[in-house]
């Protein structure tokens, strides 16, 4: 006769299959990758976490004939934070806006005019490629270069083997090391996101409660009104004698 088992999972083991599930979805994406002719201008936008470390890495291909291309990258008040002309292969690094103009608890806040870091915490920046345009019209039919970007924001742009060096860690350590960084960062980015909740559902209750005020005092008026005509016309006929 067969006898079954059942093994007990230790609670240590579902943690860490927890927290490699979670990093499974924080690994970057691959970069973007896109085609640029000469004369034109390709703008992409990316929300970043408020005080985040950025970093990132370009890539142009060679190819035949003179092309230029510059690379400017603008917060979302349209302020040059880095900017470099005639790239090919590189990488850049900067670190987020860190301030918040206006709160949603203020009560001078305009909401129709909001942005992501009024509202999320995060800030846009737009990364502009620019191509020139050769000194010879007739080239531009011919060219076009593949210009690739790759971004990491947060502890995915903390530069683990430095720290490794610093503090000597093994691969071991260093890998629970960004582990840990990468889930601590992620709880953070919860709990904000369970604060900016709060903040919204209070917004909500509160705009709740002054249109059911509006209401109730539309209400009341239009039945003041109501009465208001009722004693007239009856006063107004009987002078007549209609009634």
């Amino acid at each position: 006769m067969a006898v079954s088992m059942v093994l007990p999972v230790a609670p240590h083991f579902v943690v860490i299959l927890i927290a490699g599930s979670l990093l499974a979805l924080m690994v970057p994406c691959g970069a973007l990758q896109f085609f640029i002719n000469p004369g034109t201008t390709r703008c992409f936008t990316e929300s970043l976490g408020a005080g985040k470390k950025v970093l990132g890495e370009y890539v142009v291909t060679a190819g035949r004939g003179d092309m230029s291309i510059d690379l400017t990258i603008r917060d979302e008040k349209k302020h040059t934070v880095w900017s470099k002309t005639a790239v090919d292969h590189g990488k850049f690094n900067f670190v987020t806006s860190d301030h918040v103009d206006h709160h949603p608890d203020d009560d001078d806040y305009d909401y129709d005019d909001y942005s992501d870091a009024e509202t999320w915490g995060t800030h846009k920046y737009e990364f502009c490629f620019v191509a020139r345009s050769p000194a010879n019209p007739q080239d531009s039919h011919h060219l076009r270069r593949r210009v690739s970007l790759k971004l990491l924001s947060g502890e995915s742009a903390r530069d683990y083997t430095e720290l490794a060096k610093e503090e000597h860690l093994s691969r071991l350590e260093l890998t629970l090391r960004q582990m840990g960084d990468e889930l601590q960062e992620l709880l953070t980015e919860l709990d904000v996101v369970k604060n900016r909740e709060a903040q919204l559902r209070d917004l909500n209750e509160r705009t709740h409660s002054t249109v059911v005020s509006y209401s109730i005092a539309s209400c009341g008026f239009m039945i003041a009104v109501g009465m208001y005509q009722a004693y007239y016309l009856r006063n107004f006929f009987r002078k007549k004698k209609l009634v």
